[in-house]
């Protein structure tokens, strides 16, 4: 917990159904169990956690409040500690047009699990990194980069170079991908 803070934000923008299709658990539960492991310091510093939650598919969004709704039953010192959980069904351009003023007002945590590599584009890349008191975990399939990098939809988003890409064993093409992000962070925000 960031010293002295009072407020703290998570957002898990692309959380899925909580866990995978045998049973392992997905960031939304990862999280919480990460929370639950420093509820005595949230006790103690009386700090606020708001934990937002989002899946765009109705269908896992029911599953999401399902498991998170067990996992906080099982669980109750994280509710009677003010963690709060939001949950959101929303598509995620619309939700961060929404959420966007909380990301940096309150120190925060922005997770990005997305399929696909449609934002990182600057707008959310550049606008997650700029913004104080956040930290951001951004992931993108290698595979993905390794199938769709040299398409003209892919360039246009990630701009990787797929000639340096391939000159390295595929297990390394997320440092590839991480050094060119890395690039294009501001040098305040590294």
């Amino acid at each position: 917990i960031m010293a002295g803070a009072k407020v703290l934000y998570i957002f898990d923008f692309f959380a899925g159904t909580g866990y995978d299709n045998i049973g392992v658990p997905g960031s939304p539960i990862r999280i919480l169990t990460k929370i639950k492991k420093q509820i005595d310091l949230i006790f103690q510093k009386k700090t606020k956690v708001h934990f937002c939650v989002n899946e765009y598919d109705a269908n896992k969004f029911k599953l999401l409040q399902e498991s998170c709704e067990s996992f906080l039953a099982e669980n109750p010192e994280i509710g009677r500690a003010g963690v709060e959980l939001h949950y959101y069904n929303k598509d995620f351009v619309e939700l961060y047009d929404q959420l966007e003023f909380c990301i940096g007002k309150y120190p925060s945590l922005v997770y990005l699990d997305q399929n696909g590599v449609k934002f990182t584009t600057d707008k959310y890349f550049l606008g997650i990194s700029q913004k104080p008191t956040t930290d951001f975990l951004y992931y993108i399939s290698s595979s993905y980069v390794n199938r769709f990098g040299d398409t003209e939809e892919f360039k246009s988003v990630l701009k990787v170079d797929m000639d340096e890409v391939r000159k390295k064993p595929y297990k390394y093409i997320h440092q590839t991908v991480l050094e060119y992000l890395r690039a294009r962070l501001p040098k305040e925000s590294h």
